[in-house]
């Protein structure tokens, strides 16, 4: 059976990933190949995130900016077994300035909330990317780590002070974390916990392109460089567009298209069993439909893996529903 207790063991036996293991990119999506969002504009609070799929930004306390996907050279597609090629950065674009400072975690943030806050505690992780400066004046000024432990059960931050200067090419940047122990009696709030990880960025005005995240296990004898050489990283690990995507769709799920065309002996309330991908937790169900002979639609008894779609059908005779735009079962932290 796998666990992080003994991998982490065998990591400080040898003192590190040598050779790389599968499955070792503790965030999801890294690639970007399931971002669903083009551009948003970041959120200005210090304590409030935007979301574009898996992955959260704010343009720190004061601050404004967009997020965006961008594809490397107008190539929209990688090949499904194409590990090597890089497809997709996201744009993290600060366009004015923020007042946030590091002491006070409020500058700007580009992070992933991870399940379950007890994620690899005391152990070490080691976090990378490959980043850029299109104008050569951003910098990475900290690692965004924290165990959130629910909306009542509190939150253990321990963000980390580095120093990545960035330059026009990109270039792969780490840094080790060291994850504190669980108090004994922590409380949890489940499933609200997680384990979140990501890098703040300087207050200043400019753009950094993101590519490549991941977050692993390592050795706790792994560098603690603070200039971007940190941690022990090994190679970015590429899953596959499948296999992603269904470690995405426990979150976050656009539901296919669809229609329905019955008849109906006589009005009535009829209703159909909906599934989708099971999820962490039953999701938040957002819809869009048309209805023909029917009228005032619902949503009910949502699950982890399905919903109930119901309806009142008007008159005697056929009816039909089809969505009008994207039905999303959301179940993201």
């Amino acid at each position: 059976m796998f666990s992080l207790t003994k991998l982490s063991a065998l990591l400080d036996l040898f003192g590190g990933a040598r050779v790389p293991f599968a499955n070792r990119n503790l965030f999801v999506d890294g690639a970007l190949d399931h971002w669903t969002t083009n551009s948003a504009p970041l959120n200005t609070l210090a304590t409030a995130y935007n979301g574009t799929t898996l992955w959260h930004s704010r343009a720190g306390e004061g601050g404004a900016g967009t997020i965006s996907l961008m594809t490397v050279n107008g190539e929209p597609q990688r090949g499904l077994f194409d590990c090597a090629r890089l497809a997709y950065f996201a744009r993290f674009s600060q366009t004015t300035a923020s007042t946030g400072t590091f002491a006070a975690r409020t500058l700007p943030v580009f992070r992933q909330c991870c399940e379950y806050a007890d994620l690899a505690a005391g152990r070490t992780l080691t976090i990378s990317a490959k980043l850029r400066t299109p104008t050569g004046a951003k910098k990475v000024v900290g690692i965004q780590a924290a165990q959130v432990f629910g909306i009542t059960a509190g939150t253990v931050e321990f963000s980390k002070a580095v120093a990545w200067d960035l330059t026009t090419t990109f270039k792969r940047y780490s840094a080790r974390i060291d994850v504190p122990a669980i108090v004994a009696g922590q409380p949890f709030d489940f499933p609200a916990h997680y384990f979140s990880a990501g890098l703040m960025f300087d207050p200043a005005v400019g753009d950094v392109d993101i590519a490549e995240l991941q977050l692993e296990l390592s050795s706790p004898h792994s560098s603690d460089n603070l200039s971007g050489a940190g941690g022990a990283p090994t190679t970015f690990e590429y899953r596959g567009f499948g296999p992603e995507l269904a470690r995405v769709q426990r979150f976050y799920e656009i539901l296919p298209p669809f229609v329905i065309y019955l008849s109906a002996s006589a009005s009535g309330v009829p209703g159909w069993s909906v599934p989708f991908y099971t999820k962490r937790a039953p999701p938040a169900m957002s819809a869009a439909v048309n209805l023909i002979n029917a009228t005032g639609w619902s949503i009910q008894g949502v699950s982890v893996n399905s919903f109930m779609f119901t309806m009142t059908v008007t008159a005697q005779g056929w009816y039909s529903v089809t969505n009008s735009g994207d039905w999303i079962a959301d179940a993201r932290l």
